[in-house]
């Protein structure tokens, strides 16, 4: 679940044993990418520790 621009949460849901459970519980802010470079992203409130990589320049921004 994404909150407002930058911020995610992750999902859950009810499994086979009615308990609730993490949809994906490998995805960490270890494991997630920022898609911009200018906000501070989070993953459940901790802040990601992959840098910001542009993969497709703007044109004009070729770095």
């Amino acid at each position: 679940m994404r909150i407002g621009e930058s911020t995610y949460f992750s999902g859950l849901y009810v499994d086979q044993d009615n308990r609730l459970a993490i949809v994906e519980p490998r995805l960490t802010h270890e494991t997630m990418l920022p898609f911009c470079p200018c906000c501070t992203h989070t993953f459940n409130g901790i802040r990601l520790t992959t840098p910001f990589v542009e993969l497709h320049p703007s044109p004009g921004n070729e770095r």
